[in-house]
């Protein structure tokens, strides 16, 4: 059915010059005019197909932070660096082998730890990590902190990184099983283990 209509909208267009021509050669000059435009728009249609299945990758690699930016109201910017720096977090409270699985399943983990913005000097909170993870021998402390420095660093409150906590957690037990996404959870978890 689908051959038979294209077949019938190709004809369309090839006769309708053939009927408006004066003779054979202007039926045939008009004929290849038509045929060379539709060969055109349907080069044009794939590399606009082609573009879009490029785009959709690049939309699959910023999927996590399209959503917290639809569910959170923050800004992309803020949505990739916000996420990033709670990546670390679970990064340093996971089990390694937990968090390479993580990171292989989910997409775009690896690129959202990379994005995570350098710590500017001037946030108090993050010479304060550094000596906190001293004193206590906790790396994950200074990471927290360190989180919630560069929360701030963005411009969100440190109380939204509880907001952002569930989003990212959902969006893992939708690409991963329901451990490994478990497991990010009681990372990112501020109750005591």
């Amino acid at each position: 059915m689908k051959h038979l209509k294209i077949t019938a909208a190709f004809l369309v267009i090839v006769a309708t010059p053939i009927v408006h021509a004066e003779n054979w050669s202007d039926a045939l000059k008009s004929v290849n005019k038509e045929s060379n435009h539709v060969l055109e728009n349907s080069a044009n249609a794939v590399n606009d197909i082609e573009k879009l299945l490029a785009n959709g990758k690049t939309l699959h690699t910023a999927e996590l932070t399209n959503v917290l930016v639809q569910r959170l109201g923050v800004t992309p910017e803020q949505a990739t660096g916000g996420a990033g720096a709670l990546l670390q977090i679970a990064k340093t409270r996971m089990n390694s082998e937990d968090f390479a699985k993580l990171s292989q399943r989910v997409p775009d983990v690896s690129q959202l730890l990379a994005a995570v913005p350098v710590l500017q000097p001037q946030s108090g909170l993050g010479g304060l990590a550094g000596k906190l993870a001293g004193l206590s021998g906790d790396h994950s402390i200074s990471t927290a902190l360190t989180a919630v420095s560069i929360f701030q660093q963005l411009g969100m409150k440190p109380e939204t990184m509880q907001r952002f906590i569930p989003v990212i957690v959902d969006y893992a037990r939708g690409n991963t099983d329901a451990a490994i996404a478990d497991g990010l959870g009681v990372a990112l978890s501020t109750q005591k283990k």
